[in-house]
């Protein structure tokens, strides 16, 4: 079996509906980083301090074309049980925060019932086929250094979570969930996701992050955790700094909450989305 993915030019081809989940190459990436890149409504593990990039988790755990990679899938698509309880955890922990628009709640659940016409999560299905070509999309590609790699899938997080009800989306968020399980269930091969720790936050923040997540805050736009308490020193200088990689910092999310915390001053951003103050222009 081959171990290097195949290009993503070659998925798009051989998968007709993958093309229209992906962002256009005309998709504003900045504005909508600075506004969707961490859902404050999002309470799973998108929040969960330590992951820098939800499609870069995904690409880890289920996008590979080695043998363990086969086997999650084979397991995932093997319990029904596994698949029911992605579709909940979907539903409860995605689509009820943003279900203000019925008839958009009702479209989006759905791509989750198991055995639904227009199910995402039907075995042995061209959806099904679906989901691991995307999972695919987010895997490393032979010619892509580590920060074109992650920018590239902070920029389907983006575009995913403009419309968070829409397929992109939900997809999304139904890989996230598989991953976990693969990540957390003995059955699975074993897996390292970076979900918590290790690529996007200092190892000795490890305990205190699990204990206390809303302590910590995403740096905009390297993606590395850090202090709440360090980002009130960091955002006092004019021109602030990464600790943990040294890149420019735009601003920051404050795990958990509904703050986007800027380096002059604060600006709240107000549960339906909207921004008052100088955010506005993120709006």
């Amino acid at each position: 079996m081959p171990t290097s993915p195949p290009p993503l030019e070659e998925l798009v081809a051989k998968h007709t509906f993958l093309g229209p989940l992906l962002p256009p190459p005309a998709f504003d990436v900045p504005s909508a980083l600075r506004r969707l890149s961490l859902p404050p409504q999002l309470q799973g593990p998108a929040t969960r301090p330590g992951i820098r990039s939800e499609s870069l988790a995904v690409g880890r755990a289920l996008g590979g074309v080695d043998k363990a990679t086969a086997e999650r899938w084979r397991i995932i698509a093997g319990r029904p049980d596994l698949l029911e309880s992605t579709a909940r955890a979907v539903q409860s922990v995605h689509i009820l925060p943003f279900s203000g628009n019925r008839a958009s709640s009702r479209r989006a659940t759905r791509f989750i019932v198991p055995n639904g016409h227009r199910s995402l999560l039907k075995p042995d299905t061209p959806r099904w086929a679906l989901l691991t070509a995307l999972a695919r999309c987010f895997v490393r590609q032979q010619d892509e250094g580590e920060r074109e790699h992650l920018a590239r899938c902070c920029r389907f997080d983006a575009w995913a979570y403009q419309a968070p009800l829409d397929k992109p989306a939900i997809a999304l968020v139904i890989l996230l969930m598989m991953a976990c399980y693969a990540e957390t269930e003995p059955e699975f091969p074993p897996l390292e996701l970076s979900l918590r720790v290790r690529d996007g936050i200092r190892p000795e923040d490890d305990s205190h992050a699990s204990r206390d997540p809303t302590a910590y805050c995403l740096m905009e736009n390297c993606r590395h955790w850090v202090r709440r308490t360090e980002v009130d020193q960091l955002f006092a200088h004019p021109h602030p700094c990464c600790p943990l990689c040294g890149g420019a910092v735009s601003f920051a999310w404050q795990c958990g909450a509904t703050e986007v915390i800027f380096p002059t001053r604060r600006s709240s951003v107000a549960e339906d989305g909207g921004n008052q103050d100088e955010s506005q222009e993120l709006a």
